[in-house]
């Protein structure tokens, strides 16, 4: 899988919104899976979750494409820019 595919982009988001976070949203939409896929999609939401803080459907694609490729310079840069506007968001929000 080198793209989510649209079905996976609205699983993952619709379960992220109900469940408050990507994880648990990955349970909430599990059964919907493609059992080849499941493994890496929990992955991905584990690390939505604990490593950027969050995602929207609008940046979701190029996380993923983050997660795919971790040796990518440009896109772990695009990573630590989201996390920091994240980051900063929660802290306003306290």
């Amino acid at each position: 899988m080198k793209t989510l595919s649209e079905r996976n982009v609205l699983l993952l988001t619709q379960g992220a919104n109900v469940e408050g976070n990507y994880t648990n949203g990955y349970f909430y939409s599990e059964e919907q899976m493609y059992c080849d896929e499941a493994d890496t999609l929990y992955d991905f939401c584990q690390w939505i979750d604990q490593v950027v803080g969050g995602a929207s459907r609008y940046n979701i694609q190029k996380l993923f494409l983050a997660y795919m490729n971790p040796d990518d310079d440009e896109l772990n840069t695009f990573v630590e820019n989201l996390r920091n506007k994240i980051a900063e968001i929660k802290n306003l929000t306290k």
